[in-house]
């Protein structure tokens, strides 16, 4: 089971903060360090200077297409993060390119003459004629501060444990720490809203249907969390019918198991989100692994009592190895949407905790502490 596309869903949907303490300082020599307290004499990349920076980069892409001979007919502006490496690429596409491209895929492929099959080109970034990156050369500042957070990105990745700042070290620049970790998905989000609510996208000759969003590579949560958000519902129906209508028939399955207990309705998810190459519900509806645990939210603290209490049977039975952890994390991530704990519950989840952390199953470990973050957790 994979439930970080779900924690994902809740940081871009603004249930759970993304803020986190604590600053990564790039130094030269591509030497990355932290500290938890906010560093001296150095500049400082705060979520909102992020933003700024993903924002303007944009701007300056869009001024300079906007000059060019092929700002003709443009249909869609996408900035796109790539989950995986958290590196950042805009991409536009106009009428006349994806006819083109069309046109080469229908003479080698009948199937592209389905208007479905055209739809998957026409909003595929990887068919997308026009790509443009942040560098200094390109956008200037911008690119220069979002370039520096693709180092840190990358250099944190690659490394289990950054030291505090030495001696002998040279700063360059710091991050906010919530920024690396997960933050630039909200932050991705915020910028598109606010190039739109400043009709940033004006100079770009656009067609009727002319869209602007984010998108992380993953197309369950980009179809039916993020894009929705800078995209009018109207307007989605029109772009995408086919998602539109398999979001429609998913309401339609969830009126047709509203009635399950809530112990019937675990038993009825979880086996979904075990396999992240499932193609069942809620996938075969474009949905992601979020609306998995959107649909148990409706048994409020019923839900809570249930999974503590399966928990618990668990560690009753002694069965804390790894092939138990899948049941583990999906009850752990589902008392996000199960509301305020009571404090019996909340000194259950201490106790659990604590077992699993003593059972030295380390594939427990990040359970065990996703479990003590529901102790101080309000609504």
């Amino acid at each position: 089971m994979n439930t970080y596309y779900a924690k994902l869903g809740r940081l871009i949907d603004e249930r759970t903060s993304y803020h986190k303490d604590g600053y990564y300082i790039l130094c030269e020599d591509n030497i990355l360090r932290y500290s938890d307290t906010k560093p001296n004499n150095i500049e400082i990349i705060t979520s909102e200077r992020f933003v700024d920076a993903l924002a303007d980069g944009c701007r300056t892409t869009i001024a300079n297409f906007a000059e060019t001979a092929e700002n003709k007919d443009v249909y869609a502006f996408n900035l796109f993060i790539f989950d995986d490496h958290k590196y950042y690429i805009i991409y536009m596409n106009t009428e006349e390119k994806y006819n083109a491209r069309i046109a080469e895929y229908q003479a080698k492929y009948p199937r592209y003459a389905e208007p479905s099959d055209q739809r998957s080109v026409k909003y595929s970034q990887g068919d997308f004629d026009f790509e443009f990156f942040f560098t200094p050369e390109d956008v200037g500042d911008p690119g220069r501060i979002i370039s520096a957070y693709e180092d840190v990105v990358n250099i944190e990745s690659n490394n289990d444990e950054i030291g505090a700042i030495e001696e002998d070290d040279l700063p360059v620049i710091a991050f906010e720490v919530s920024i690396i970790h997960d933050g630039m998905y909200v932050l991705t989000l915020k910028a598109i809203e606010r190039l739109l609510s400043e009709n940033a996208f004006a100079s770009l000759n656009r067609t009727s249907d002319f869209i602007a969003y984010a998108a992380i590579n993953h197309d369950w949560l980009d179809y039916s969390l993020i894009m929705p958000k800078t995209i009018d519902s109207d307007l989605y129906k029109q772009v995408f019918p086919d998602v539109y209508e398999l979001h429609n028939q998913f309401k339609d399955e969830m009126q047709r198991i509203k009635d399950l207990s809530v112990s019937d309705a675990i038993d009825y998810w979880m086996p979904a989100i075990q396999d992240r190459h499932n193609l069942e519900s809620p996938f075969s509806y474009c949905k992601a692994e979020y609306d998995v645990f959107l649909q148990v939210e409706v048994y409020e603290n019923e839900l809570a009592q249930e999974c503590i209490h399966r928990m618990k049977q668990l560690l009753l039975n002694d069965q804390v190895g790894y092939d138990y952890f899948n049941e583990y994390e999906f009850y752990a991530e589902a008392l996000h949407y199960a509301g305020e704990l009571s404090n019996v519950q909340k000194t259950s989840c201490i106790e659990i905790a604590d077992a699993l952390l003593s059972s030295g199953e380390e594939q427990l470990f990040d359970v065990a502490n996703e479990l003590l973050v529901h102790i101080n957790r309000k609504r």
